[in-house]
């Protein structure tokens, strides 16, 4: 794992200072106009750029970083996708979590031996949140790339080879999810302590975490792939044999394509 380069490597796209600036601004406007529909649209948009990075990453592409608007669509379908994931994988915490506010919204209504009872619950529940919020998000990754590798939702939850990846990439997979959390803890701190535009901040942190996973998505196995365009809702009528790969070419770990074959 190459963590030098990820935390870098949107800067030598000689446009980093537009697509960033535009990543950016649509997660400053995502959190400005949440729970509202305006603001899950920009929150499901930038995700679908995350995963455009890691499959260029995976892939090899430079520069990886896509362009935002040619193909707006199709990083709209693929970001509902990996929202859905991540909320699937993350609903037993949230259902936790709300049941732990509800006792603690109640509690100061009760008399004190009652209330002191549902607070000893509650904080059995922030345990358990806590417990199940790390198994959630520390899953998310090999699920993103599972899906990545196949696109269709249900290989994102096949989760014999989801955990068969993590037991074979072990250090790295924790190395990976360790650096990303701490950027995300670092970006929050900073937003916090120095009034950091949140937006910008997270913005590079998705795109570091997003070559980190395509880093680790280079280590899945080559076998029979479809093509990509399945990701943006494309119909596979034939399987290519194994020694192609998504993009129609030879796989990213045997022949990387040659710079700028994709438009920036």
């Amino acid at each position: 794992m190459n963590i030098g380069i990820a935390l870098t490597f949107m800067f030598n796209d000689r446009r980093w200072p537009t697509k960033m600036f535009t990543g950016g601004t649509l997660l400053a406007g995502a959190l400005v106009f949440l729970p509202l529909v305006v603001g899950l649209g920009l929150v499901i948009l930038v995700a679908g750029y995350m995963l455009e990075t890691l499959l260029n990453v995976r892939d090899r592409y430079t520069p990886p970083l896509p362009n935002w608007w040619q193909n707006p669509g199709g990083l709209f379908v693929r970001g509902l996708r990996v929202v859905m994931i991540w909320g699937i994988y993350n609903t037993p915490a949230l259902l936790v979590s709300g049941a732990a506010l509800g006792i603690n919204l109640i509690s100061p209504f009760l008399k004190s031996e009652a209330a002191a009872t549902l607070g000893a619950v509650g904080i059995c529940l922030g345990c358990l949140q806590f417990s199940l919020s790390l198994l959630g998000n520390g899953l998310f990754p090999a699920a993103l790339i599972h899906y990545a590798r196949w696109g269709t939702l249900g290989a994102a939850f096949q989760l014999g080879e989801i955990v068969g990846f993590i037991r074979h990439n072990l250090g790295d997979y924790l190395l990976v999810i360790l650096v990303v959390w701490f950027l995300q803890f670092v970006a929050l701190f900073g937003v916090i302590g120095f009034g950091v535009g949140v937006g910008y901040t997270f913005a590079w942190v998705m795109m570091v975490a997003a070559h980190l996973y395509g880093q680790l998505a280079r280590r899945v196995a080559i076998s029979t792939l479809y093509p990509r365009e399945i990701l943006s809702g494309g119909v596979v009528t034939q399987q290519l044999p194994a020694t192609v790969g998504r993009s129609g070419k030879l796989p990213y770990n045997l022949l990387p394509p040659p710079p700028g074959s994709r438009p920036s």
